[in-house]
């Protein structure tokens, strides 16, 4: 029995690092190109979103105030479908988008105090990604005493899954949702986790078999 702990050890610690392996981007800002999406059925862009903190294995950053530790950019996205729930005398508005297959890119802007190189961070693709907008509305009398629709304001959310390499060459999978509310500035996170490689995987199944055929000779 104690053979058997000694060997499921460093199996656990390898089925542990074959998924523990996290990055998490904090995002702030950006335009989104919403006007010329939802009317014409053009391309979805993403452009000037700062990223803020950065938080990883082996690096824990965070932006000053007013500043920027990078970007991240959306394109190349196209609407495929739409629908639209609500009215204005319910309360609100909401448009639900489908965009079909884009690309994603973080840039890290520090020179040479930064634990991670200069320019393109993590290079992604996704297949599919969904707008929410709602628009919100209440109802106030007129001069003539008659209930009117006012718009009160907007609320849109950005969220996709994604798969790329960072600049390691690790592969990389994960999502991104990114809101606004209001005149508020847009926020979002981007969270990637490691894609085991086919040989971990095989080395970690590998492993498990033989922990099966100890425990079967064991009970023998």
């Amino acid at each position: 029995m104690k053979a058997l702990r000694l060997l499921s050890l460093p199996l656990f610690a390898l089925s542990i690092s074959a998924f523990a392996t996290t990055y998490t981007f904090d995002e702030s800002g950006g335009s989104l190109n919403l006007v010329h999406s939802l009317k014409f059925g053009g391309a979805l862009q993403l452009t000037g979103s700062k990223i803020v903190s950065i938080s990883g294995p082996t690096l824990h950053m965070t932006a000053s105030s007013g500043e920027r530790l990078g970007v991240l950019k959306l394109t190349g996205a196209q609407l495929l479908t739409s629908t639209t729930a609500g009215s204005k005398a319910g309360g609100s508005i909401t448009d639900t988008y489908i965009y079909g297959p884009g690309s994603i890119s973080i840039a890290n802007s520090l020179k040479g105090s930064s634990s991670i190189p200069h320019g393109i961070v993590f290079n992604g693709t996704f297949s599919t990604e969904t707008l929410t907008v709602t628009d919100d509305y209440s109802q106030e009398l007129n001069a003539k005493g008659k209930p009117i629709n006012v718009f009160d304001g907007r609320t849109w959310e950005l969220a996709g899954e994604l798969v790329g390499k960072m600049y390691t060459g690790q592969s990389l999978s994960g999502t991104f949702t990114i809101s606004r509310v209001g005149h508020d500035p847009a926020t979002g996170t981007t969270n990637l986790a490691a894609t085991p490689e086919p040989g971990t995987l095989l080395l970690l199944a590998t492993g498990l078999l033989g922990i099966a055929g100890l425990v079967r000779s064991r009970f023998r």
